[in-house]
């Protein structure tokens, strides 16, 4: 396993972040999320995106692989079925987090 990995995110990706967990807090009142919002962004280096595409259905799910290209990333990790379906762009494999955690394992 790798002993260290980067993680990147745009101000864009962040907000969608907190505006999920703050939809999943009124689906499920009471639910704590396993990993609070304020560790996952200090793992993340921060950068303003300048690549722009055109891929997903949701053009909301454009701004992933935009960081990614931007940052020069393997992978995008997400459980969003729309990037997952896509498997593959522009090199930048997408991932869910089992499978990323088993590709890190190799």
């Amino acid at each position: 396993m790798t002993d260290k990995i980067d993680a990147y995110a745009s101000k864009e990706i962040l907000e969608e972040y907190s505006e999920t967990i703050d939809y999943l807090r009124e689906k499920y009142p009471g639910r704590k999320p396993r990993t609070p919002l304020g560790q996952i962004v200090s793992k993340c280096r921060v950068v303003n995106i300048h690549s722009k595409i055109d891929v997903f259905r949701d053009p909301d799910d454009n701004k992933f692989i935009e960081c990614a290209m931007d940052t020069s990333c393997y992978y995008v990790v997400s459980g969003d079925k729309d990037l997952l379906t896509v498997r593959e762009y522009a090199g930048i494999q997408i991932v869910t987090v089992v499978e990323f955690l088993d590709i890190m394992k190799r």
